[in-house]
């Protein structure tokens, strides 16, 4: 189950690697960032302000944010980070940085892109992978939610029941876990997540992967989700959304 995960967001994170101008450069082996934390600790945390806060909410990310934030912003905390030892590489330009946690993973890398001067995107996969009811705890319901596959969950205890739907149908019969996407696009942020009860999301299942941008209507994000985040959005259109409506089936 964790290598089906592992290896969904890492594709996630491979198509975006395939824009990028960034080149990888080996670095110095160095310690995780550690904060007096006031929350229970999520094991491996290398994103800790997505699980902390720390040093600001998505979606900033080390005092980055994107459409605010310029490229001499961008200097100045990827020095801080070499100094501070957060991450095993911090390498770029004014093109952009791509934040390594471990010499021996892509898992946890963050993508920092700059255009025209100003912070366009930062995007990453999560090493710990978040629960999602800690995700929404923290930042708020989803304006909207895209999942792929879906089924007939009718509720965390009860789990899976088929549904007639050959997508859902194959997710469960293969064992494998059902992208749901995260989306908040009035506030700049995207998120996945994975389900293994189709059509059903519970607090406890995990966030992969991120994406943060310059703040855009919903018309605009589904115009742009693909080119801003990645693989996996490119059939995302107005119809397919699905509201929130709390933990439980109905997805």
């Amino acid at each position: 189950m964790r290598v089906q995960k592992r290896i969904l967001a890492s594709l996630i994170i491979a198509a975006f690697v395939a824009t990028s101008c960034t080149t990888l450069r080996a670095g110095t082996r160095t310690s995780v960032l550690s904060s007096e934390l006031t929350h229970t600790p999520v094991p491996t945390v290398v994103e800790p302000g997505l699980a902390y806060g720390i040093p600001c909410w998505p979606p900033c990310w080390q005092n980055l944010t994107p459409g605010k934030s310029t490229t001499q912003d961008a200097d100045r905390e990827m020095e801080r980070l070499r100094a501070s030892g957060w991450a095993y590489s911090v390498e770029g330009d004014y093109r952009g940085y791509t934040i390594r946690p471990s010499p021996d993973t892509i898992h946890g890398t963050i993508f920092v892109k700059v255009k025209d001067g100003v912070v366009d995107r930062i995007m990453g996969n999560v090493l710990f992978d978040l629960p999602v009811g800690i995700l929404i705890k923290q930042i708020g319901e989803p304006e909207a939610l895209y999942v792929v596959g879906g089924g007939k969950c009718n509720s965390c205890e009860e789990g899976f029941s088929g549904n007639g739907d050959p997508i859902a149908s194959e997710f469960e019969e293969l064992k494998r876990h059902n992208p749901v996407h995260l989306l908040y696009p009035t506030r700049g942020m995207w998120f996945l997540m994975l389900s293994d009860r189709g059509g059903c999301i519970c607090p406890e299942m995990k966030v992969v992967a991120f994406c943060y941008y310059t703040p855009l209507t919903v018309e605009e994000a589904l115009e742009h989700l693909e080119e801003l985040c990645g693989a996996g959005l490119y059939n995302v259109r107005q119809e397919r959304l699905i509201k929130w409506h709390g933990f439980g089936g109905g997805y």
